[in-house]
Parts: structure tokens; C-alpha cells; sequence
């Protein structure tokens, strides 16, 4: 009790000092009011912000789990796609050598580079080109016709690796001369039974070792028209005695022009003498349109019609 003012023994005997009272129940009241009042609801928000803080939680912890699995599985492809890619690249830069030999001669030389072996997944791949006589330069540097036979060897060694069902080329043999595309036909013959290739060509040459030929013909003007003809005598379709396109051609052509098809013509065989002949009497024998008798108009039954009674 000593040093409080309220409770001296002078100040007892003095009184109370009412001024020391008010000034500390107003600091009380000071202190209430700054408490605010009362929130009865204080228990239920706890525990609502209590329940939603636990769900944050265990989403933030998912996604943090799923975050570290994501980054496991990126990596595990990542380095299960660098080693395949690997083989088959170091498959591929042998065959594209090889092939390259082949097309240009032994004396040619070939080679396919990363530009950056710590990280083949995202650098580049350099082709480079080494043709009889030159130096050995990127393929940039090199002429219409070498940049399309160096595509063919490298188009060739990937499906040397991993054939695909069918091949598009858009004039590829345009820039080639006759000797390179004997050379581009010789390699193709290579892979016509395990790829379909379709080739859009001017050139003679790649035209006679097609299967099937489709131009574009305008035999009235201003109406085009495709044509396909079928080089083989394979059938069209699996039916038994189909017609190729060959023969659905050229009977379409002749009978445009008033002639017999050859379908149509007898399969047995016959002299010149015997064939002309038979045409000789066929075409004695056969009664000209004048001297045909004129059939006799039939007679027409009448049917009574049908008596409707009025009502």
C-alpha cells in the first residue's frame, strides 16, 4: 500500500482526492471503449476461420506434393526422351552417311552435328555436306540440286529407322539431271514396300516408275477434269474380272470415239482372214434399216373405267 496516494495515512486524514478518482476512472473508460464491444459471435467465426485455414492448408500441401511428383515425371521423361533420342540420332547420322555415299559417290561426305551436345533436347541440328570435288560446308551453301539429294539421304536414313505408311514429295526431282534421278529412283525402289509415296513430278523418267498416274486434262475448254491411270495390271478393286483404271480409261475414250472397248472383244483369238470374213457375211447377212419390216402397232385393251356413284 505504500506509494499509492489513495492509500496514504495523510492523505486519509486530508480526504480523498477527488481529482486523482476522476482522472483514473476516466483512463478505465478510456481502456473500455478502446476493447469495443463484445462479440458474442467470436467463437463461431474461430472456428469457421479455423476450418478454413486447415482446408488452405492441406490444398497448399497438395499442391506442393503434386508440384515436386510433376517435377519427378518431367524429369524422368526428359531423360528417358535424351537417351532415345540418342540412339535413334546416332542411327540416323550413320545411315544419312551412308546414303549420301551412295547417291553422290564415294568420294562424298556427310555428317549431322548438335549444336549443343549438353543439351540435344533443345539445340539444333547442323547438316553438313561434303559433295566430290567440294569442301566440306553447311548445306546452305550448297547448290538447288545437292541441297535436294542431301533432303533425299536424309529423308531416307529417318525411315531407314522409322518407316512411315506414306510420303509426300512436291517436285523434289525438279532440280535433279538424268543421272540424279536415276540415283534418287534407285534408292526409292527401296522402300516402295514398306511406304507409299506420293510424288507431284514433270519428269518422265520418275513417271514411269509410278504404279498410278493422276493428271488434270481439259478436253472441253474451261473444264478440268483428273485422270487417273493404273500402270500395273492389278485390280482396282478386291472383286473378281475388275477392269483397271487402264482399261476403264481407254474403254471410256473409245467408246467416246464409236469404238469397241477391249473389254469387249471375244478372249478367243482369231486369224486376219477368218475375223474379216465373219465381219464380211455379218455385215451381208444383217437386214439394213430400210429393208426391216415395220413392226405391227400392238392393240390397246380399253378398260372400262370404274363407275363412281353420286351422292
Amino acid at each position: 500500500m505504500e506509494g499509492n496516494p489513495l492509500f496514504d495515512a495523510a492523505a486519509l486524514e486530508r480526504g480523498p482526492d477527488w481529482d486523482l478518482v476522476q482522472e483514473i476512472v476516466n483512463d478505465l473508460r478510456q481502456r473500455l471503449e478502446g476493447m469495443g464491444p463484445v462479440n458474442l459471435d467470436a467463437i463461431q467465426e474461430f472456428e469457421e476461420l479455423e476450418q478454413r485455414h486447415t482446408f488452405l492448408e492441406t490444398q497448399h500441401g497438395d499442391l506442393v506434393k503434386s508440384k515436386e511428383e510433376l517435377l519427378q515425371v518431367i524429369a524422368k521423361i526428359n531423360d528417358t526422351t535424351q537417351t532415345m533420342f540418342t540412339e535413334t540420332f546416332i542411327q540416323v547420322r550413320n545411315n544419312f552417311r551412308e546414303n549420301f555415299k551412295e547417291l553422290f559417290g564415294a568420294g562424298g561426305q556427310a555428317d549431322l552435328m548438335l549444336q549443343d551436345e549438353n543439351d540435344p533436347l533443345e539445340c539444333g541440328i547442323e547438316i553438313i555436306a561434303k559433295p566430290p570435288g567440294k569442301k566440306l560446308q553447311s548445306i546452305s551453301l550448297l547448290s538447288g540440286g545437292e541441297r535436294s539429294m542431301t533432303a533425299v539421304a536424309l529423308l531416307f536414313s529417318i525411315f531407314m529407322v522409322r518407316p512411315s505408311p506414306f510420303c509426300v514429295l512436291d517436285e523434289l526431282d525438279a532440280p535433279l539431271d538424268e543421272s540424279n534421278i536415276k540415283r534418287f529412283l534407285a534408292m526409292l525402289d527401296k522402300f516402295i514396300n514398306a511406304s507409299q509415296f506420293i510424288i507431284v513430278t514433270h519428269n518422265k523418267r520418275t513417271m514411269s516408275k509410278a504404279d498410278v498416274i493422276y493428271g488434270v486434262t481439259m478436253q472441253e475448254f474451261g473444264v478440268s477434269k483428273p485422270v487417273g491411270v493404273r500402270m500395273t495390271n492389278e485390280k482396282v478393286s478386291l472383286e473378281d474380272n475388275a477392269p483397271t483404271v487402264a482399261e476403264t480409261v481407254r474403254g471410256g475414250a473409245a467408246h467416246a470415239m464409236g469404238l469397241t472397248p477391249p473389254s469387249a472383244l471375244p478372249k478367243k483369238t482369231r486369224s486376219k482372214k477368218g475375223a474379216a470374213a465373219e465381219t464380211a457375211e455379218s455385215t451381208e447377212a444383217a437386214p439394213t434399216a430400210e429393208d426391216a419390216p415395220e413392226p405391227a402397232p400392238e392393240a390397246a385393251a380399253e378398260v372400262p373405267a370404274e363407275e363412281v356413284p353420286v351422292m
